[in-house]
């Protein structure tokens, strides 16, 4: 019998793993949707955090048909956080093996702690891939972990949509929040859409007391204030060898290509290629360094703009209270009418030193920093004291034929 319009519908089914007991030397194998939600179900049905216990993803695996779970709500992230009294984490170690998870979807625009994992400490999160997801959430949102805590993750990715409806902050493509966490060889691609929350970041919307390390992100990222184009809000924490490439807009302050505000915390390495668009305390590279914090050895290729505020510039909108920034560049043209300038829109109390922004490119504005001519930007000479000595860890580069970064600096 033909059923003319029948549009079937999944449920959901928990389905234990066949093969392993969970130890490190026979994980628990997820070769299938089923198995991952049985995984789910576990921790948050049961409240069963799998501490010391070992999972291994054999399978690439089709989410697509989560789109009509829980009559539309989507993958029940694993793992949850409701109050002090209600909550629970995985807290196990799950190895993707460099397998797919595609077309993830979920869409609990009231939710907090959303994502592939909603909650995830003492845990080990290694070679995950999320593509194409499709993920609305309340806050403390990301496409691979919602909050991270006290958990490594490595060589993981997130590619897709990722939008929230402004209740609460802490949104970013990987993790929303991370704290006390290493996290290494990753990234995200896709758009960010905070829709007015605040910490939101094209990797991680919050950052805090963790060390990121060799890691990029790339698209549309837009939100409201401490928005960046990697980490919206970074504190007490190091960056090293990170990069992004996109737009990053936010409708209030502290905004920045990669960085929404750093504080306390150091940057090295590391660089932005990106369109930044703010209303005050907005830069190429970070709206805001503060509190004792350090860049060094970084630089951003784009532009800054605002109709509107105080302190734009190509690479720190405001750099204040006892930070440095040290052997950096910028070549951005900066549209501002208040606080501006081709490097930092504001200097208090701290210090810049050898450090340049393209002056043919942003003619006006402050004089902080030195200004070079696009021929002297181009020309080794001009950056006397930087590390151009091969062999040593982020090493400065240049190409002089203009082929490579059309000739200016660049980091290897």
């Amino acid at each position: 019998m033909l059923l003319i319009g029948f549009t079937p519908t999944f449920a959901q089914t928990a389905v234990a793993p066949t093969v392993g007991d969970g130890t490190k030397t026979n994980p628990y194998q997820i070769a299938s949707l089923e198995n991952l939600y049985w995984l789910a179900d576990k921790v948050n049905n049961s409240k069963e955090t799998f501490s010391g216990k070992y999972f291994k993803q054999t399978k690439n695996i089709s989410a697509l048909e989560t789109s009509d779970w829980f009559d539309g709500n989507g993958w029940q992230p694993i793992g949850y956080f409701k109050n002090s009294d209600d909550s629970v984490s995985f807290s196990g170690t799950y190895d993707g093996a460099d397998k797919k998870i595609d077309g993830l979807y979920i869409n609990r625009p009231k939710k907090f702690y959303v994502g592939l994992f909603g909650y995830t400490k003492n845990a080990s999160i290694a070679n995950v891939a999320v593509t194409n997801v499709s993920i609305t959430g309340g806050g403390i949102l990301g496409g691979l972990v919602g909050s991270n805590s006290e958990s490594p993750i490595t060589n993981s990715y997130v590619t897709g949509v990722i939008y929230s409806d402004g209740i609460m902050g802490m949104i970013g493509g990987l993790v929303g929040s991370n704290s006390n966490s290493t996290i290494m060889d990753s990234y995200m691609i896709g758009v960010i859409n905070g829709n007015g929350a605040t910490n939101i970041g094209g990797f991680i919307g919050m950052n805090s007391n963790s060390t990121i390390r060799n890691s990029r992100a790339a698209g549309a990222i837009s939100g409201d204030s401490f928005v960046g184009g990697f980490i919206g809000m970074n504190s007490n924490s190091t960056i090293t060898n990170c990069c992004t490439n996109g737009v990053t807009h936010g409708n209030g302050l502290f905004v920045g290509g990669l960085v929404g505000m750093n504080s306390s915390s150091t940057i090295t390495n590391s660089c932005a290629r990106v369109s930044v668009n703010g209303n005050g305390s907005t830069g190429g590279f970070t709206g805001s360094n503060s509190d004792g914090s350090t860049i060094a050895n970084c630089y951003v290729i784009g532009s800054v703009n605002s109709d509107n505020g105080f302190y734009f510039g190509g690479l720190a909108g405001l750099n204040t209270d006892l930070s440095s920034i040290k052997n950096c560049y910028a070549v951005a043209k900066v549209t501002a009418t208040f606080s501006f300038g081709g490097l930092v829109g504001e200097n208090n109390n701290s210090t810049v030193s050898a450090s340049f922004w393209d002056k043919t490119v942003q003619g006006t504005g402050n004089k902080i920093g030195e200004g070079k001519t696009s021929i002297e930007m181009k020309q080794k000479s001009t950056y006397t004291g930087w590390d151009f000595v091969r062999g040593k860890d982020g090493f400065w580069d240049i190409d002089e034929t203009k082929l490579k970064n059309n000739g200016y600096p660049y980091l290897e």
